[in-house]
């Protein structure tokens, strides 16, 4: 199947090329395909009652909207077919600095006989995000022509803005504390993503665990717990004085719980969960 959308005037001699082999294939789909119309986002608000349309999506559009709804689709977003192949190296040197710009390179080669292009798509995600985010999302891409055999290497950066979500509370863009996985892949089908590199971003935010925290956020959460037990068991405290708090009063602070009211106490528990988080 070749899906030449709109090619203009020399579209019937590009596509005849295309067939026969004198050129190859290297586009990739803008959109998802699906199943079935009623599988879309738009399904149930369009074309509205005549007035108005609803636009209820909210940011779950294209590949976001079917990954989050776990739908079948009939092709992907970025799927595309070619007369050659290529194979992806490790993400290497990847570096993260306090700004939050993270950098890596990675290498693609030609494997086939004949020359062509692909494009290199690089996602993130949130696995342990506050707020609603789509599985992954689209951050940078590049496309790279290459000759039969040949590799190179591709470089990208990411800026803090690609690691933001916007938090209609606050009316900001804000970056999350904790970890990101790093995707790399020719399209957003789990089968295409072939590289996976997870980092962790130690920024403030106003979700970042502290000693205003509420003992139920604390608890629930297996690392924040595991800092928690270790604050007591250093300074000798009664853990019972936790699971009362977590069984009674568990929207009660840290800090309201804290057997020394010490404002040392919010350094103490923070050393110990930045502790915790590099043993994870």
């Amino acid at each position: 199947v070749v899906c030449i959308f709109l090619p203009g005037m020399g579209g019937a001699k590009a596509l005849c090329h295309t067939l026969i082999g004198k050129v190859n294939p290297s586009g990739k789909l803008p959109v998802t395909f699906p199943l079935h119309y009623e599988d879309s986002s738009a399904y149930l608000n369009f074309p509205g009652d005549g007035y108005e349309v609803n636009y209820g999506e909210g940011i779950y559009v294209g590949y976001r909207y079917f990954e989050k709804k776990k739908c079948k689709t009939l092709y992907t977003f970025g799927f595309g077919l070619s007369y050659t192949t290529f194979s992806l190296g490790e993400i290497k040197d990847i570096k993260v600095d306090n700004s939050v710009e993270v950098s890596f390179g990675i290498s693609i080669k030609n494997e086939g006989e004949r020359e062509g292009a692909q494009v290199i798509l690089v996602y993130v995600s949130d696995p342990y995000s506050t707020l609603s985010k789509p599985v992954k999302d689209l951050k940078a891409f590049q496309k790279v022509f290459l000759l039969p055999g040949e590799e190179k290497e591709v470089l990208f950066q990411l800026s803090p803005s690609d690691f933001a979500s916007y938090d209609s509370d606050l009316h900001q863009f804000t970056v999350e504390e904790g970890y990101y996985d790093i995707l790399v892949g020719y399209s957003s089908d789990e089968k295409d993503i072939v590289r996976k590199e997870r980092i962790y971003l130690d920024v403030e935010s106003p979700y970042s665990y502290g000693i205003q925290s509420s003992i139920k956020t604390l608890y629930e959460n297996a690392c924040l717990q595991k800092a928690l037990q270790q604050l007591w068991k250093e300074n000798g405290w009664d853990w019972q004085i936790i699971l009362s708090n977590y069984q009674y009063t568990s929207n009660r602070s840290l800090y309201e719980v804290l057997p020394n009211k010490d404002p040392k106490g919010s350094n103490l528990f923070l050393d110990q969960l930045k502790k915790v988080k590099k043993a994870m």
